[in-house]
């Protein structure tokens, strides 16, 4: 299509405004759906539950699930209500073995009951890393940090507090994560401080990733003009808890929080500990719209997330059972589940892992975890998004197409479109893909470059028509002045 073509597409679109005033409906019971320009739209689904990982595939029960970890071909799963942390072979998803005990290794359902310490006790956290073939466990019942060769299972050692520790946050870890070069991050349900960090050899050394308090100016206003009793009597501001975090490979922290009044919900630090996360998207990283969009009085809070290899994060919300899927920018991909009874419904879900393009979830009132698949339109996104991440444009832009076809509502594909065409600088085309993603910033971006290239194309013919009216203007005032004068 040519330019001229794509223009008067875009100017019949251009009475549709994005998000506008619309009414929003409620529609917390749908379990595949997307935002649209006027509310809550149907899409095809991303992902779809393939296996429920539980007591019935299982030498015991589970009896909840905290976190879940992959790597080095395994799956590691935290039980904090039996203490112990439950491994399977990450292709079949069978069992292998279970660490319930600092140095040992059970095969069946048993609890060190010796009392000499060596007892894992409610590990809330797990993380298996690459670069040193490592398991790390957030003992959190014990205060401390258990590491294992991820190979013989055998203890490494044991971080208890850092006498260097500073601030008030207790040497509690919940969720946990390392780098590639061994430092440790960690988040305290609860805590206020940010981050924990602690160095390779296990020393404190930050609080990282502090999310400032959010404070609005009739507050601020009335606090600076208070007496100290007043103060005293005031509720004091805090700044947001993280509730989990994850880290990709090239070492930026992710981060999540619970906390519904804050007004960020996913965090991507920085090795300054500054959040940079992308937020390119037509909509907010919020999960469920609320407020003005959706007539919800519970926004969603944040209990896991997960990064990929190929740039794709996904992050499941406890207030409506959802999974929530992000491109590198922003984008969100698709969304799926809710809280239920029915196959793959969430009742508590606590954390979420990638295993190649599959996701895990767990839920940790039913003591179980899913493994979703992508679906033919979800595989495809996640290659579009992969392949855009990896800076290959023109096989991302396939993918998104492919996409599109399998999804009409699928508007992070009309953006993902026209972002290959905005590198083209085909911008008439491009303009018309942001328009049908509802993509305003992209628009405008686009929007600029093709009145450039118009500009530049007629500059001629502009700035003749400018002189010729201005000498026509110029000589009607002087035969008007003439006039007069006779």
């Amino acid at each position: 299509m040519t330019m001229n073509g794509r223009l008067w597409m875009i100017i019949a679109f251009w009475g549709v405004s994005a998000f506008g005033s619309a009414a929003w409906a409620d529609n917390t019971n749908r379990y595949d759906y997307a935002y649209g320009t006027y509310g809550i739209i149907n899409s095809v689904a991303g992902f779809e539950p393939a296996r429920t990982i539980d007591g019935t595939v299982l030498p015991f029960s589970l009896e909840s699930v905290d976190a879940i970890a992959h790597g080095g071909g395994r799956i590691y799963l935290a039980d904090s209500a039996a203490s112990r942390i439950v491994i399977l072979d990450a292709l079949d998803y069978s069992y292998i073995a279970a660490v319930n005990s600092v140095g040992a290794v059970n095969s069946v359902d048993a609890v060190n009951k010796s009392g000499d310490g060596s007892a894992l006790k409610n590990p809330e956290g797990v993380f298996f890393s690459e670069t040193t073939g490592t398991l790390y466990i957030a003992d959190t019942g014990a205060e401390r940090i258990v590491v294992l060769d991820a190979e013989t299972l055998l203890t490494k050692r044991v971080i208890t507090r850092p006498a260097n520790m500073a601030g008030i946050t207790n040497f509690k870890p919940s969720k946990i994560a390392v780098d590639t070069s061994g430092r440790i991050y960690f988040v305290v349900q609860g805590s206020y401080e940010g981050i924990v960090e602690l160095k390779p050899n296990g020393e404190f050394s930050r609080f990282y990733g502090v999310n400032k308090p959010e404070i609005n100016l009739p507050d601020y206003f009335w606090k600076s003009i208070a007496s100290k009793d007043q103060k005293s009597k005031m509720t004091k501001t805090f700044a947001p808890s993280f509730s989990n975090l994850d880290i990709d490979r090239e070492g930026f922290v992710y981060a999540v929080t619970a906390d519904t009044a804050s007004l960020k919900m996913i965090f991507r630090f920085n090795a300054k500990g500054e959040n940079v996360i992308r937020e390119e998207g037509y909509i907010d990283l919020r999960g469920d719209l609320t407020r003005a969009y959706v007539n919800r009085t519970v926004a969603s809070a944040f209990t896991g997330i997960a990064v990929a290899d190929f740039g794709v994060y996904a992050v499941v919300d406890r207030s409506y059972g959802r999974v929530f899927v992000y491109d590198f920018d922003g984008y969100m991909l698709t969304v799926f589940s809710k809280l239920g009874d029915m196959k793959g419904d969430l009742r508590d879900p606590s954390s979420i892992a990638w295993n190649g393009y599959d996701l895990l979830v767990g839920d940790k009132a039913l003591g179980r975890a899913y493994v979703y698949t992508p679906t033919a339109f979800g595989k495809a996104a996640l290659l579009a998004a992969e392949s855009y991440n990896a800076g290959d444009w023109e096989r991302a832009a396939a993918y998104f197409e492919k996409a599109i076809a399998l999804n009409a509502n699928f508007y992070a594909g009309y953006s993902g479109v026209g972002r290959n065409y905005l590198m083209r600088r085909d911008y008439g085309t491009a303009l018309y893909y942001f328009k049908m993603a509802n993509d305003t910033r992209m628009y405008s971006q686009s929007y600029n470059g093709f009145r450039g290239i118009w500009i530049q194309k007629y500059f001629v013919w502009v700035i003749a028509a400018a002189i010729i009216l201005t000498a026509g203007i110029i000589y009607s005032e002087v035969r008007y002045a003439r006039k007069n004068r006779l």
